[in-house]
């Protein structure tokens, strides 16, 4: 990842396990382990 912030959000949402990262950005996150998601989509499954 090209980003520090985006990189150490990657890697505690991996260690912590968690199912998804909410964000606005997803290109940032497309290779991250621990798959993103826009809040719209992510307000729209609750």
């Amino acid at each position: 990842m090209k980003d520090f912030e985006d990189a150490v959000t990657s890697a505690v949402a991996e260690s912590e396990k968690l199912e998804i990262i909410i964000t606005r950005n997803l290109r940032d996150f497309a290779v991250s382990p621990v798959p993103a998601m826009l809040p719209v989509d992510f307000l729209s499954i609750l």
